[in-house]
């Protein structure tokens, strides 16, 4: 993937990078442990393509980027001190899980991304903030 001015992705259609090995996922365990083994396993499968740079960012996650000037550096920043704050396994586009993390200055941004496929899709992008999320990792309680 190139990148534009700014360190955002360039325009046009998603692009994928070469993928590392796969990173096995964890067997489907029942119970609080099992859902934390393998939330654990799509953390870490999620953090080697970060690491590597292998994903495929969304038309979406670059207008959302643009729109939040969050660069593609903070995005991997982001993704590599992550946590799973919330998991979506009805999404469209497949499973898919909200992570809250943080970049080198201490930007906190979350990532909606899928976390089963075979290459890393990056959904959105943003900064959180009230009134929607009381703290980066807290969202504010539905009325």
């Amino acid at each position: 993937m190139s990148a534009g001015p700014e360190g955002t992705p360039s325009a046009g259609a998603d692009h994928d990078r070469s993928l590392p090995p796969e990173v096995p996922l964890a067997a489907g365990e029942s119970g609080p442990a099992g859902e934390a083994t393998s939330r654990a396993a799509r953390l870490a499968q999620i953090q080697v393509h970060a690491r590597a740079e292998t994903l495929r960012v969304t038309l979406h996650a670059r207008d959302a980027m643009r729109d939040e000037a969050i660069t593609l550096d903070e995005v991997l920043e982001a993704m590599t001190t992550g946590q799973i704050l919330e998991d979506y396994p009805d999404h469209r586009r497949g499973a898919c899980c909200l992570l809250g993390g943080q970049t080198r200055g201490g930007r906190p941004v979350h990532l909606v991304c899928t976390s089963t496929q075979p290459v890393l899709v990056l959904i959105t992008v943003y900064e959180p903030q009230p009134p929607k999320w009381l703290t980066p990792t807290q969202r504010r309680p539905q009325a």
